[in-house]
């Protein structure tokens, strides 16, 4: 009965089903919540692009960006956020199931204390972070360009990244990398509180099959909103260095963070929160769905096809 329970578990603890598991979790996470991300991405930096834009909140930042621009604009930076949804899952996942790999000696994902499971998020987020810096800050300026008074609009990301790499080169595309690596400790906060979670919600003498999806998509809601809880000032941070005029912030972070604090208070940290935690609960739950059923199926059609498979 115990050989049973580990062939049935061989698939689930392997860095390339949670890598598989993760790209169709983040395909269907960001379809959610990109109209959301946008919102909160106007708010984050309309102080600093634009002297004629302005928003009272959420709502009024909407209301002007649907009455302006069409309700299409909501999906504005769409394509690079779903081009990288998928490399960017796959590797965060592939990235924590590695991290548990490396500490667990008989590969039993289930036994790990949750200081591991902590130091696969954060090796995760920090790989993760370094590797889509290109990515996310290609999408930022594509959300915000409308609101900038700069008179050079781009057709798409493509002609985005190659005049960023033309003019500034490598280390233009890159900016904002010490900023993004601060969004690390957010994704081993959001491993942690979903494991713990998820066990707690799994009854006692069955299998991670058997978490109902009730369960995972609460588990998976107030991950997302911990991560959120964690992350946002560094990402306040971030979405400023990606969009601010070039040479604003020579010394990247020290200078957003210092303007940021002296003109506006440090309340301005967590600018955008009301869009963020909208979108983190049913994202990070739609996330967590499509993880765990697709986990469910990569186990299934092992014992299937092949109990060796893995």
């Amino acid at each position: 009965m115990a050989d049973t329970s580990i062939k049935k578990h061989a698939v689930i603890h392997s860095p390339i089903s949670y890598s598989i598991a993760g790209t169709v979790g983040g395909l269907i996470s960001v379809t959610v919540g990109h109209p959301l991300d946008t919102i909160k991405v106007r708010l984050q930096t309309a102080e600093i692009l634009s002297q004629r834009t302005k928003f009272r909140g959420t709502l009024d930042c909407v209301m002007q960006t649907v009455r302006k621009e069409g309700a299409l604009a909501l999906f504005k930076g769409l394509s690079p956020h779903l081009l990288m949804s998928v490399p960017c899952s796959s590797l965060l996942f592939w990235g924590y199931g590695m991290g548990l790999k490396l500490q667990s000696k008989d590969q039993n994902f289930d036994k790990l204390r949750p200081v591991e499971i902590f130091n696969a998020g954060l090796f995760s987020g920090a790989f993760v972070a370094a590797v889509f810096v290109p990515f996310w800050h290609v999408k930022c300026k594509l959300q915000v360009q409308q609101m900038s008074s700069v008179n050079v609009k781009y057709k798409g990301p493509f002609t985005l990244a190659r005049q960023i790499l033309q003019t500034r080169g490598i280390r233009g595309i890159y900016i904002g990398l010490s900023a993004n690596l601060l969004t690390a400790p957010a994704s081993a906060c959001y491993f942690v509180s979903y494991e713990y979670l998820v066990r707690a919600l799994t009854p006692a003498g069955t299998s991670r099959d058997d978490v109902r999806s009730l369960h995972v998509l609460f588990a998976g809601g107030i991950a997302g909103t911990v991560w959120w809880l964690v992350g946002l000032p560094a990402d306040v941070l971030t979405s400023r260095i990606w969009t601010a005029p070039e040479g604003k912030y020579p010394r990247g972070v020290r200078d957003a963070l210092r303007e940021l604090l002296r003109n506006e208070g440090a309340l301005a940290l967590y600018k955008g929160f009301v869009p963020v935690f909208l979108k983190a609960a049913p994202e990070s739950a739609a996330f967590f769905w499509g993880y765990e059923l697709t986990l469910k199926a990569i186990n299934w059609m092992s014992r299937v096809f092949s109990p060796s498979f893995e």
